[in-house]
């Protein structure tokens, strides 16, 4: 089933050993089949993510470091340096992921969609370029769409590509960069696989610096040390692509550390390097058995279905892992690379393995599909994607019976799950295990999209386009707008939103007059308010927020009799306090106000740490 032979073999019986296709015309039907539903799948995580790309539902603290630094980039027409808010310089990334930003703000204007296209478009990307990979690698294109699928409904590829972080256009170009090196090792030496080996490492050097080098060095290391005659390092060079992939990675390091000198230098190499191996090594042991854990736990279900197929199936998956000895080497080698460098460093982020997801994927369709095929075991993976299908099912009735009762968004998510999932689950028999495991991929793709769009909406949201409305009208020109109470997430949200125009600050809760006293208005909480209790001032109610639910209140919530009235009350208010002798125009944080003892912002307000984001 597993090497080119016997999957001819098994498309032979698997159309009736039909004379009129020879085993050539069906291995290529079956490519054909096997990439257009990749190319399916990559194009329904795109669509299905589209609607729900500009909520801040799922907002994370990172994002602001890139879209705080556009805003600054758009409004001053520097596009070269990245900046914090207050104006101190942050080289601690490279520009890429900044332009990225940037581009969306210049195409779409200023909101969360624009800056989160890019990011998004690389998550898709990367679902097509793992097929093509594992294609070139192992010319199985089952074995391919299976590993496709799992890349595909990874819960870390889903978060990594609706936020404005540098992780999924990494990964983007890694996969680029491995493809063409895989080409090349197959013996194809065509101008586009030097172009994609070596410029795919470049723009992941300019998106994400030193790990960008990770492709280049593996490929090398790997060639170094194969006994195939094929892999020598020699077949890899080529003096053109190299010269304009080093031109590509050095071009804005060379000019950042030209123009700012040490303080650049020590920014990048302390993240990328010298931060990163500081503290006790005991984190070495805590960073290898999460990482492990997550090699199996990350790719659920898929990974468990694939154990158990090894554990019943292990004679026949030990022949079909001799007979792909070839690819698999090479796969397992990637992971282990990976694992090697990231364990060593004192972050833990399993978001960084991935550009390793895809090989881990290939791993697990071995003993996925010869479980599947084996018309004793068929019968496990088959049901337990039924299961699935029928929880999910019942769970989408009952959310949308619930949904009714709390909010209109929730009932629509519950029929749309629930009737997707009856749909899969009849046609489901009719499909082959390959597709059976690519149809299950989708309906997990459309599960996280409809839960970015309608289920996690209605329950955490944030105060900045209420603010933004209420505030831009007056911001004629650049308003500073304290805020007591909030956080930096909320801060940040408002700076785009504003498109600059309003410049947010957070402020403790003992300095609001003084605040108010310099600005003329301030935004805080309720529990700010109660304590503060403003005097010769307005007080409007300017905005609504959420409060963190916990899984108590879920459960609150489906025990209480008005559960609309239950949910309604997990609200919180925001409000503008206004001096009452504000009537007046907004300084420029650079044009303080005269008098006495007065207080005002810096030009550039700092991020005062604030709670963590909502």
């Amino acid at each position: 089933m597993l090497t080119n032979p016997d999957l001819m073999a098994q498309m032979c019986t698997t159309n009736g050993g039909n004379a009129n296709h020879s085993p050539d015309s069906q291995v290529a039907n079956s490519a054909s089949s096997c990439r257009k539903a990749a190319v399916i799948l990559a194009a329904l995580f795109l669509v299905l993510h589209l609607p729900g790309l500009p909520s801040l539902s799922h907002w994370r603290g990172d994002e602001r470091f890139y879209t705080d630094a556009a805003v600054r980039m758009a409004i001053s027409g520097d596009y070269l340096t990245p900046t914090y808010p207050d104006g101190s310089l942050r080289f601690k990334k490279p520009i890429l992921p900044y332009w990225a930003v940037l581009a969306g703000f210049k195409l779409f204007g200023f909101n969360y969609f624009a800056c989160r296209l890019a990011f998004l478009l690389s998550g898709a990307l990367s679902i097509w370029l793992s097929y093509e990979l594992c294609m070139a690698l192992t010319r199985l294109p089952r074995e391919s769409l299976v590993a496709t699928a799992i890349m595909a409904s990874n819960l870390t590829l889903h978060n990594t590509s609706i936020r404005s972080t540098p992780d999924a256009l990494l990964c983007m170009f890694v996969l680029l960069s491995l493809l063409g090196f895989t080409k090349l090792f197959s013996g194809e030496t065509r101008p586009v696989w030097y172009g994609l080996a070596y410029l795919g490492s470049a723009f992941a050097v300019t998106t994400k610096g030193m790990s960008g080098l990770l492709p280049v060095a593996y490929t090398f290391l790997f060639a170094g040390l194969s006994k195939n005659s094929a892999n020598r390092i020699r077949n890899l060079l080529h003096p053109l692509f190299i010269l304009l992939g080093l031109l590509i990675a050095s071009a804005w390091y060379v000019w950042a550390f030209s123009k700012y000198g040490s303080a650049a230098a020590a920014d990048f190499f302390g993240d990328q390097v010298g931060e990163r191996f500081s503290g006790s090594k005991f984190y070495l042991i805590e960073n290898a058995v999460v990482y492990l854990g997550s090699f199996i736990i990350q790719l659920l279900p898929w990974s468990a279905i694939a154990l158990w197929a090894f554990v019943v199936k292990r004679h026949a998956v030990i022949r079909a892992m001799r007979a792909n000895s070839r690819w698999l080497g090479f796969s397992v080698g990637w992971v282990l690379f990976l694992f090697l460098i990231f364990t060593c460093g004192n972050i833990q982020r399993t978001r960084y393995f991935l550009p390793a997801y895809p090989f881990l994927g290939l791993l697990y369709a071995l003993p996925l599909l010869e479980g599947a095929d084996d018309h004793k075991s068929a019968w496990v993976p088959a049901a337990a994607i039924k299961l699935a299908y029928a929880i999910a099912c019942i769970g989408g009735i009952a959310l949308g019976i619930l949904g009714h009762q709390i909010a209109l968004g929730l009932a629509i998510a519950g029929i749309i799950l629930a009737a997707c999932a009856g749909v899969l689950m009849l046609a489901s028999t009719r499909l082959e295990p390959a597709m059976q495991i690519t149809a299950a991929a989708a309906y997990v793709v459309l599960l996280f999209a409809v839960d970015l769009f309608l289920i996690t909406p209605n329950f955490t949201f944030s105060t900045a386009p209420d603010i933004t409305q209420r505030l831009l009208a007056e911001a004629k020109q650049q308003l500073v707008l304290p805020m007591a109470g909030m956080d930096v997430g909320e801060a940040s949200q408002i700076r785009v939103l504003s498109a600059g125009k309003i410049q947010p600050y957070i402020v403790a809760d003992n300095e609001c007059d003084a605040a108010i006293k310099a600005h003329g208005q301030i935004v805080c909480t309720e529990t700010v308010l109660k304590t503060w209790q403003p005097t010769g001032a307005t007080v409007e109610h300017c905005a609504t927020g959420s409060t963190r639910w916990k899984l108590r209140d879920y459960l609150a919530l489906c025990r209480a009799a008005d559960r609309h009235s239950f949910f309604v009350s997990k609200r919180v208010p925001y409000y503008l306090v206004t001096r009452s002798d504000a009537h007046r125009t907004q300084h420029r944080p650079d044009e303080p106000e005269s008098g006495p003892n007065l207080q005002t912002a810096p030009a550039d307000p700092p991020t005062t740490p604030g709670p963590s984001p909502r």
